[in-house]
């Protein structure tokens, strides 16, 4: 069928520095065990993926991960508290927002 077999390097659920495993491809096999197969198109064609072994990470061996996942969950956590705050602002206040007006503005 002229397909090509090839093993990647290992990869990280954010994706993978191989540009040829598509990010849907590296999501699937995320999801499985070893042995697991999937597949994704691309232009022009397929990838099939067989997922060998699972390394676990160790955070020791990588701390700038664990330290950027502690500052994007931060942020995150940050983001929400403010959104949640105005939420219940808005509502205490009683704010209503004049859609015929916006829609003259525009």
């Amino acid at each position: 069928m002229g397909g090509k077999a090839q093993t990647s390097q290992p990869f990280a659920r954010e994706g993978a520095d191989d540009p040829t495993l598509p990010p849907a491809l590296v999501a699937e096999m995320f999801k499985g065990q070893p042995g697991a197969v999937a597949s994704t198109a691309i232009q022009g064609g397929w990838v099939i993926g067989r997922l060998a072994k699972v390394i676990p990470f160790d955070p020791a061996q990588q701390p700038q991960v664990v330290d950027n996942a502690g500052r994007q969950v931060s942020q995150a956590l940050g983001n929400d508290l403010i959104e949640q705050y105005l939420a219940a602002l808005n509502a205490a206040v009683g704010v209503k927002v004049d859609r015929s007006q916006l829609s003259r503005e525009e």
